[in-house]
């Protein structure tokens, strides 16, 4: 199950890295989203092969990620992106039940909240090995 997942999520990467951002109706904010998502599947990777689960932490952006700025800047002019990505989000809820369940707490949309996500979850990472 876990080499399915893995494969939906690159393939999901390799969709992103392919498309033509002349599209996009604002590619700088964009680009930056796309950081952060690229970075955010790396850590779900990460959990996947070490842990078989998804943290909460993880789950909580996980939420926020696919509900807001995935539909923002896919659902329009990359359906093909969209839709993949809602199938990678559906294949990621069976490796945490409260998201299932949509049974976590909210993140907003706030710069801070997602740089003291990433800055936890990486010293969390590095601090298991």
């Amino acid at each position: 199950m876990i080499n399915h997942t893995i494969k939906i999520l690159d393939e999901v990467i390799s969709l992103i890295k392919g498309k033509d951002n002349s599209e996009s109706f604002n590619p700088k904010a964009m680009g930056k989203f796309e950081f952060e998502f690229f970075l955010c599947l790396e850590i779900v990777r990460y959990e996947l092969y070490f842990s078989e689960k998804v943290s909460d932490e993880v789950a909580i952006y996980l939420n926020y990620v696919f509900v807001f700025p995935v539909f923002e800047y896919y659902y329009r002019d990359y359906n093909d992106i969209y839709d993949k990505c809602m199938a990678l989000f559906n294949e990621l809820m069976d490796y945490n039940p409260k998201l299932k369940k949509d049974e976590l707490d909210g993140m907003s949309a706030d710069n801070k909240n997602r740089i003291d996500f990433f800055k936890n979850t990486i010293q969390r990472m590095l601090g298991n090995q």
